[in-house]
């Protein structure tokens, strides 16, 4: 599939600039699901950005929502029935979605496994989720990610993928897939 394409996928938009029209992604223009899987487990470089493509595909989260998340907002088997849950109560970018709880499945293993193995301060429920690597980081600093640096990171990893993927990108995969299964334009 990636080796018969000519040019880089790029998503389309197109609106009116009066405000009446509506943003339309073309489905064909996103990564489909083999393309994903070769982004997220072949291409990415550690299991940080491992979980986090994964968590940002899965939630359709915003990458300034993503990034601002702490620890003790991911409550692993802590909701109904032992579900895992995200709770975005702090988190930057949401427009109008503050103090939302969603379930989270396929990305948890994913961030456990980057919790146990690679997070420089795991044991701080306030460290951001998504943090620099132990190299970089800085104790009694924020450490957060900055978003140019996954933007910078998607370009890296995606140069030989016959693809352009940009973080806003993930989110229109995960809109597209919820349209596709039925879901509301709005919730």
């Amino acid at each position: 599939v990636l080796g018969d394409r000519k040019k880089k996928k790029r998503i389309t938009l197109t609106a009116t600039k009066t405000g009446g029209g509506e943003d339309k992604i073309h489905p064909d223009d996103l990564p489909d699901e083999e393309e994903l899987r070769e982004l997220i487990v072949e291409k990415s470089r550690n299991l940080r950005d491992k979980a986090m493509l994964t968590f940002m595909v899965e939630t359709g989260c915003r990458i300034s929502a993503c990034l601002s998340l702490r620890i003790k907002d991911i409550d692993i088997n802590g909701g109904p029935a032992k579900s895992s849950l995200v709770h975005f109560r702090d988190a930057k970018g949401l427009k109008g979605a503050e103090n939302t709880t969603i379930p989270i499945n396929y990305s948890v293993p994913s961030i456990q496994d980057y919790l146990r193995e690679e997070h420089p301060d795991r044991e701080n429920p306030d460290a951001p989720l998504f943090t620099k690597s132990r190299e970089n980081y800085e104790e009694g600093k924020d450490n957060s990610l900055h978003p140019s640096l996954i933007r910078r990171r998607l370009t890296r990893i995606t140069e030989d993928m016959d693809m352009d993927v940009h973080p806003h990108m993930l989110r229109h995969v995960r809109i597209t897939n919820m349209r596709k299964q039925g879901w509301p334009d709005r919730l």
